[in-house]
């Protein structure tokens, strides 16, 4: 038996028509790959999905036993192959794949899925890593390479430095050797403050400092910065 959450477009509270439904487990066609999924991050961006606000829809749906067209959330999640059909080449069952497109519907335990919406990784991976591949580790190392040439000794500001993207783009500018400032709201607790801060230095962030901060610090002259 196979598990899957499922939610409601057409209503006016999508994420509050949440439910959880028990499925026949899927079978795989010629060219599909049956998976488990292992971890499944949630993203805000499967949140405004449900909601409607994002141009990419819920691409799968399953049936509620009055006919409703139930729509499954969820984009990214890490899982592992149980059985691929007779087309798939290159994968293989006890591999760890990703999917690789938006609005998939990672929110269940197994899937049938198309072989080219799914990627291989190494057999060795956290799977909770692996979960949050491609719309958060990919892009925080993107920015750091495709946007700007940077060489080591350069500096980049981020803002929004709390978030998980900027997280990982500390720690790539430290293997790069690049110097990371990054800029976070302030706090109303001194306490909070200081341990925001220290928890984005263990990180690799070479400076932290607030909004306010920025305006008035004398950290920045002298050094070549480019924004992220």
């Amino acid at each position: 038996m196979a598990q899957t959450l499922t939610f409601q477009e057409s209503t006016p509270d999508p994420v509050g028509s949440v439910q959880l439904l028990d499925l026949p487990m899927p079978q795989c066609g010629p060219g599909q790959v049956l998976v488990r999924f292992l971890a499944v991050p949630i993203n805000r961006l499967d949140i405004v999905v449900m909601q409607g606000k994002y141009p990419v829809k819920a691409q799968n749906h399953t049936m509620s036993q009055t006919g409703e067209v139930l729509k499954i959330p969820g984009s990214d999640g890490a899982a592992r192959v149980l059985a691929v059909g007779g087309a798939v080449t290159g994968i293989s069952p006890g591999d760890i794949v990703i999917v690789n497109r938006h609005c998939l519907g990672t929110f269940r335990t197994h899937v049938a899925i198309e072989q080219h919406d799914v990627l291989k990784m190494p057999q060795n991976i956290d799977v909770h890593l692996a979960s949050i591949m491609r719309m958060v580790v990919a892009p925080a190392y993107f920015l750091l390479k495709d946007y700007h040439p940077l060489a080591p000794g350069d500096w980049v500001i981020q803002t929004a430095a709390t978030g998980t993207i900027a997280h990982f783009v500390c720690q790539f500018a430290r293997l790069f050797g690049v110097k990371v400032i990054s800029v976070i709201r302030n706090r109303p607790r001194v306490e909070e403050l200081e341990t925001v801060k220290h928890s984005l230095k263990m990180l690799g962030a070479s400076l932290v400092l607030t909004e306010e901060e920025l305006d008035t610090t004398t950290e920045l002259e002298g050094k070549r910065i480019t924004g992220s």
